[in-house]
């Protein structure tokens, strides 16, 4: 005799309660063509922000110390999800030449590699801009890759060396203050993305008139 189907832990269509604020409809995830980094970057952004605001609320006694790794990894993902986006979008423009490096770091977590990429991004897209405002989303960059150089130390107890990823721990850390610094640079890296999306959209569209005139 067959047995019976394991009911699956995430939940069925038949249990999808609109008005419960846990309920999740993803079909639309899974159908969008939409989807890319960027958005997916603004989603842990989001999760971690509504983990702060609950803490500013000041219901909970609890201490958020025990909140900071996985609050700090989440804020640390967007920025990479954003850093890669940016870079890729780079990339379609012709600001930037993909290389063996770029690929290399495009595959791995190293945050100060993929600023590198996108810095230059930057520069070649906004050459007479002032330098002040990449100089604050640098210092934000490399404070959280000094913190997680790998992806590994905000995840785990031990790197995949064995060695104890809490020496890179600050003393102290406000979530909130770090929440205003993550939002800031995600939202110019997000907005910088999208300027270069518009002029690839544009390049196409230029060249889909040039090949109907040609004809």
């Amino acid at each position: 005799m067959a047995s019976a189907r394991r009911p699956s832990s995430f939940g069925s269509l038949k249990d999808y309660n609109p008005r419960s604020p846990t309920c999740c409809s993803l079909q639309w995830l899974r159908d969008t063509y939409s989807f890319n980094d960027r958005v997916l970057a603004e989603q842990f952004l989001c999760a971690a922000n509504d983990i702060v605001a609950h803490r500013r609320c000041g219901n909970d006694a609890r201490q958020c110390d025990s909140l900071f790794a996985p609050v700090a990894y989440l804020f640390r993902h967007a920025l990479e999800l954003q850093l890669k986006h940016l870079i890729r979008a780079a990339i379609r423009v012709d600001l930037l030449v993909p290389s063996k490096g770029m690929e290399e770091a495009l595959a791995k977590h190293a945050l100060h590699r993929l600023w590198h990429d996108a810095r230059r991004a930057l520069e070649a897209g906004w050459p007479n801009e002032p330098c002040d405002e990449l100089a604050r989303m640098e210092a934000v960059i490399l404070d959280f890759h000094a913190l997680d150089n790998s992806g590994q130390s905000l995840r785990y107890a031990t790197d995949s060396t064995g060695k104890s990823t809490r020496s890179t721990l600050p003393e102290i850390a406000d979530l909130e203050r770090l929440r205003d610094a993550v939002q800031g640079v995600c939202d110019l890296l997000s907005g910088c993305a999208c300027a270069f999306a518009d002029q690839w959209q544009a390049n196409a569209e230029a060249m889909r008139d040039e090949a109907r005139n040609s004809e």
